[in-house]
């Protein structure tokens, strides 16, 4: 009796292996179990760490310019339909750490810019990109916006 268990048991355990072996959605479902018992993340932020501290003592790169030195990147000046839109990025290391307008259209235009402004603002800072979307009701300032953000970023 204990040979068939033995059987049954191993033979259900094959077809398991075969499943998840051959089947995606298994896979996919089996995939975040062994990711997560993985000691990988500890290794990989006790490396960086490491090599963080190494990289600080070596020279400069980028012309000059310390690996994690604060430093101003301009964007593009962008003409827009109703004026020039341009931003200047603070950027320490390659994280953007705040978000300056040096041109918007004025005018009858000052109170979409005033709307569309902060939230493109506080959009580019969580998302550390100009892949966000536009303001509605202040699209050409939210596209000339993220247009000079998108051509500072280039230049990180």
């Amino acid at each position: 009796m204990k040979k068939r268990a033995f059987l049954v048991s191993g033979g259900a355990m094959a077809g398991l292996v075969a499943t998840v072996a051959v089947n995606p959605i298994a896979q996919t479902l089996a995939a975040p179990t062994i990711i997560s018992a993985s000691p990988v993340a500890v290794t990989t932020k006790t490396t960086s760490a490491a090599a963080s501290a190494a990289s600080s003592k070596q020279a400069p790169v980028n012309g000059g310019t310390a690996p994690n030195a604060t430093r101003t990147i301009t964007g593009a000046a962008v003409q827009e339909r109703y004026g020039t839109v341009q931003v200047a990025l603070t950027v320490k290391g390659r994280t953007i750490t705040d978000v300056r307008v040096l041109q918007v259209p004025g005018g009858s235009n000052q109170q979409f810019a005033d709307y569309a402004v902060p939230t493109l603002t506080q959009e580019v800072l969580q998302a550390q990109s100009a892949n966000v979307n536009i303001v509605s009701g202040a699209s050409f300032i939210s596209g000339g916006f993220l247009q000079s953000v998108a051509s500072a970023i280039a230049k990180i």
